[in-house]
C-alpha cells in the first residue's frame, strides 16, 4: 500500500544532501522507490523558511535534497549537515 496520507518525522541531515527516512515509516506504509513523494522541509529549531519539492526515495531510503531548498531554508552560511530537519512526507 503507497504512502496515502501526510507523515511528519525529524532526522538530521546527512552528508550530500540527503535525509533517510525511518524504517518505521517505510515499513508501515510500504514506500517503494517508484513512488514519487512532496516533501516539505523546515529546520526543527526554528520557525524559518519551508520548501518544498517533488523527490523519490531511493532503494537505501534516502531522499536527496535538491541544492535550491538547502538555500530556501538557510537562514546563515553555516552548513546545515548534521542539523535536524522536519520533514513532511505526503503523496503527489
Amino acid at each position: 500500500m503507497p504512502l496515502d496520507q501526510t507523515v511528519t518525522f525529524k532526522t538530521p541531515l546527512r552528508k550530500s544532501s540527503r535525509i533517510s527516512v525511518p524504517r518505521v515509516i517505510r515499513g508501515q506504509f510500504k514506500l517503494e522507490p517508484t513512488q514519487i513523494l512532496k516533501v516539505t522541509i523546515t529546520l526543527a529549531d526554528t520557525l524559518g523558511n519551508k520548501d518544498s519539492f517533488f523527490g523519490k526515495m531511493r532503494k537505501d531510503g534516502y531522499i536527496t535534497v535538491p541544492p535550491v531548498s538547502i538555500l530556501m531554508i538557510k537562514e546563515d552560511r553555516q552548513s546545515l549537515e548534521n542539523r535536524i530537519i522536519e520533514i513532511i512526507l505526503e503523496p503527489a
